[in-house]
């Protein structure tokens, strides 16, 4: 089963819950070296989880090194509908995604906003994460604004340095920039268009009114059963879609039904006053 964000492979959630068990552990994406430093631009965006280096940097973690976590949780995992289609400048959302198993739980709080629309399809976002619960001792807000390209790879990210307070912007080396969402196997960006409207035709689909922290919604509840591929363990996907809000949905589960473990994503709040403040 892929891992990544929701609505790209049948699949999807069950491979973000491991992604996501994985990620409380160790949210550190880099080549194993003790340093920033050391890390360089080419170690900084490799797609290898060194979990020693995880260990050594989990309570103050480099803010470039912790970009790749928060674009991750901001793009990878709330994929109902194509964010460059759905947004309007200045609008943002947050949602809260909680996912608990038998032994801990975590919770992760993403938010996003469409800032500036440029040239050549560029997209300039607002991305923050904070994370806290499973192996973190302290919460952790990761707070960015980034230029993504047409195909959804980050150009360039800016952060304020939280000891000087002055503006920190990284370029990313163009031969890194697919990385961040492109698994191996995967040939296709525009595949998962495809597959989510595969997913969908697979799924029941009931009408159904809901409450969640945003508000109340008229939403199609879609719900799907399916069994991992890789574990066999058999899972059920609910998501509750409307196109009142950005994402075209405000609620999300997973369950797997044959192992105490859970992954669920809630909307808690939209806004359209979102400016620039790093660009």
């Amino acid at each position: 089963m892929k891992t990544g964000g929701m609505g790209r492979t049948q699949g999807r959630i069950g491979g973000i819950v491991v992604a996501i068990a994985l990620a409380m552990a160790v949210l550190v994406l880099t080549a194993g070296c003790e340093t920033l430093g050391e890390v360089g631009l080419d170690g900084l965006f490799d797609p290898d989880i060194d979990d020693r280096m995880a260990a050594e940097m989990m309570d103050e973690p480099p803010p470039e090194l912790m970009f790749s976590a928060a674009y991750a949780y901001g793009f990878g995992i709330i994929w109902f509908a194509d964010p460059v289609e759905t947004y309007d400048v200045g609008t943002g959302t947050v949602w809260e995604l909680v996912y608990a198993d038998d032994e801990e739980e975590g919770r992760i709080e993403s938010e996003r906003a469409l800032l500036e629309r440029g040239d050549g399809g560029r997209t300039l976002w607002y991305i923050r994460t904070a994370v806290e619960g499973g192996d973190i001792e302290e919460r952790w807000d990761l707070e960015y604004e980034a230029w993504i390209g047409p195909d959804q790879e980050v150009i360039e990210f800016a952060y304020r340095d939280p000891e000087t307070g002055e503006v920190v912007r990284t370029e990313v080396p163009e031969e890194h920039r697919r990385r961040y969402i492109v698994e191996e196997d995967d040939e296709d960006l525009g595949t998962w268009q495809e597959e989510w409207e595969a997913w969908e035709a697979q799924a029941s689909v009931s009408s159904e009114t809901i409450t969640v922290r945003a508000g109340t919604f008229d939403t199609d509840r879609m719900t799907y059963e399916g069994r991992d591929d890789e574990t066999g363990d058999r899972y059920r996907q609910d998501i509750w879609r409307t196109e009142e809000v950005p994402d075209h949905a405000v609620r999300f589960e997973f369950r797997n039904l044959d192992e105490d473990e859970r992954f669920d994503g809630e909307l808690i709040s939209t806004r359209d006053d979102y400016t620039k403040q790093l660009f």
